[in-house]
């Protein structure tokens, strides 16, 4: 989503500051770890490649909500396969505690770049799925899950249906974000009905 939003800065004066940018939600905070002022993170996805030393946060219940507050990494380590950070304003288990549960967000342009394979989910939904075998468009990428052994594409069809599809190699044959459609190359009988 994008649009104006107030972002309040814990280290800066309490008058909020007017930026226009796209927020991207990538998880929520979880709770405290230690007594210092270190928090765990709850990714949506499994990568950690976006939390980092220097790297900018935002904190708030909502996209569009008032109570957005920035924040910087400190510091970051890996337990038990969690981010655990530490931010610069914040500095003990109490004022953790306050936060947890909170959305995280960062801006897209903060966002690493990516691997000329790789893709965000957020630049994957709404392109056009089409299947080269039986030259038919299938639908649009309603979503993509990541939290199975590979990746799901989940396509809602022009009926409506939702058409799950791995994201192997042997099904997907090119991705192109400038044009917006996704080649696919199913088995017969795969999506007939659906379509």
């Amino acid at each position: 989503e994008t649009g104006e939003t107030e972002i309040q800065s814990k280290s800066e004066s309490k008058a909020p500051q007017k930026k226009a940018f796209p927020l991207i939600e990538i998880g929520t905070l979880g709770s405290a770890v230690g007594i210092s002022g270190e928090a765990r993170l709850n990714l949506y996805s499994g990568s950690d490649r976006n939390i980092f030393t220097g790297q900018k946060i935002i904190l708030s219940d909502k996209i569009d909500s008032e109570d957005m507050i920035e924040l910087e990494i400190n510091s970051v380590r890996i337990q038990k396969g969690f981010p655990i950070v530490r931010f610069n304003e914040i500095s003990d288990r109490t004022e953790v505690s306050k936060l947890t549960g909170k959305g995280l967000f960062l801006q897209k342009k903060d966002m690493k770049k990516l691997k000329e394979d790789e893709f965000y989910v957020m630049d994957l939904i709404g392109m056009t799925a089409y299947d080269i075998r039986s030259e038919k468009e299938i639908g649009k990428i309603k979503d993509v899950l990541t939290n199975t052994a590979q990746p799901i594409y989940v396509i809602e069809s022009n009926k409506k249906k939702d058409i799950l599809v791995p994201g192997v190699p042997q099904f997907i044959k090119d991705i192109d974000l400038e044009k917006r459609v996704i080649e696919f190359e199913l088995i017969a009988g795969f999506i007939e009905d659906e379509i």
